[in-house]
């Protein structure tokens, strides 16, 4: 059998493997994609998942095999997954925002906002796990009378950080609403309300940390 007719009987047979890795057994809860990429939503995490085909369209080699990568730490399991990014694949339909309503762009953009979202979420409770035995435990007074102060490593280094992924979530929320406005593709006022609808769900996802921190 020629190379090309092996490789494209390879790349046109039906199959199938397993997403998720040692530490991630757990089912899959959904899929989704955007214009350029496929992810596969389990209970514990996302994953890229890429068949041979999206690596090499010229099939060029026949053994390259179909990939996944581990792109997020947080699954279905994971409100912030099902508030925002799931939410978003609901709303995002083109029965609600008309057929010239750019969807798996929309999605892309969701994702990103997801992945700043739980981003802060992992700093928030890293930060949560050191200052609450410090409350917990109260301040310390010496023998000498004075007052022994708590230090955090990288406490500053680590709020900072939060707050640079915030202000993005924001500026990023703006944008998309912005753009979808701009380029004439929301126009009616119903359309604009499920956008704003979805944003302002998202950003109630940042609000409860930050009063919390």
């Amino acid at each position: 059998m020629h190379a090309d007719d092996l490789i494209h009987r390879k790349r046109n047979a039906g199959g199938s493997f397993t997403v998720g890795d040692p530490n991630d057994m757990t089912p899959i809860s959904d899929i989704f994609a955007t214009d350029e990429n496929l992810y596969v939503i389990t209970s514990k995490a996302i994953y890229l998942v890429q068949l041979a085909d999206n690596i090499d369209p010229a099939r060029t080699n026949p053994n390259l095999p179909n990939s996944q990568k581990k792109v997020l730490n947080h699954g279905s399991e994971n409100e912030i997954i099902g508030r925002v990014l799931l939410t978003a694949k609901i709303l995002f339909d083109r029965n609600h925002l008309g057929p010239n309503f750019s969807y798996h762009a929309a999605l892309s953009n969701a994702f990103e906002l997801t992945k700043l979202l739980t981003e802060m979420q992992d700093i928030h409770a890293e930060l949560a796990s050191v200052i609450d035995p410090i409350i917990q435990q109260g301040l310390i007074t010496g023998e000498d009378g004075s007052l022994r102060l708590p230090t955090t490593s990288k406490l500053e280094t680590r709020v900072e950080t939060f707050i640079k992924k915030q202000i993005k979530f924001a500026v990023s929320s703006l944008n998309i609403l912005s753009w979808y406005i701009t380029m004439e593709l929301i126009k009616r006022s119903s359309r604009i309300y499920i956008l704003t609808l979805w944003l302002n769900m998202a950003q109630n996802q940042v609000w409860p940390s930050l009063s919390k921190t």
